[in-house]
């Protein structure tokens, strides 16, 4: 995916046009339909699938804050409308972090200058945007995924 990362944000929804401006294609080549701000969701990274999600997601959220919850729970409700599978899988080569990896990145973005508000090892809003800054610093594609080489290349060992 060549897109901006940087134009990614937890707060502020966009436009399917906008969204669509950036480079953002429905998988098909099918149109996205414009049902209010949307928000561009990486679950997997720049590696993964990339799904717009809508006001729906934050309020399927506030009963679970699951990422994964919310999202299946949107690929249930698209199925049971008539909606196709995905197109395209997670990487099958990538591992996820631990909650003591993801402590260990969040207090390292943080001793670099890249706020947390909270270190936590959970991967919210605020952890992806600073890690996306430190990505961009770095040159990387900013897509605020934390992986083992992110780990790496921010210098925490040990764990």
């Amino acid at each position: 995916m060549d897109i901006d990362f940087t134009a990614i944000t937890a707060h502020e929804g966009k436009p399917v046009a906008a969204w669509e401006k950036l480079g953002i294609a429905a998988a098909g080549g099918k149109p996205i339909p414009d049902r209010g701000p949307a928000w561009l969701f990486l679950p997997a990274g720049a590696q993964g699938p990339a799904f717009l999600i809508l006001q729906n997601f934050w309020a399927v959220k506030t009963y679970n804050i699951s990422d994964s919850y919310t999202l299946s729970v949107g690929l249930l409700a698209d199925r049971l409308r008539g909606g196709g599978p995905l197109v395209g899988a997670w990487p099958a080569k990538e591992f996820a972090l631990g909650r003591a990896e993801l402590e260990a990145m969040q207090k390292r973005l943080s001793e670099l200058g890249h706020p947390i508000e909270k270190v936590d090892g959970k991967v919210g809003p605020g952890t992806r945007a600073a890690l996306r800054a430190w990505q961009t610093a770095e040159g990387l594609t900013a897509d605020g995924y934390p992986t083992p080489d992110v780990l790496a290349r921010l210098g925490v060992k040990g764990l």
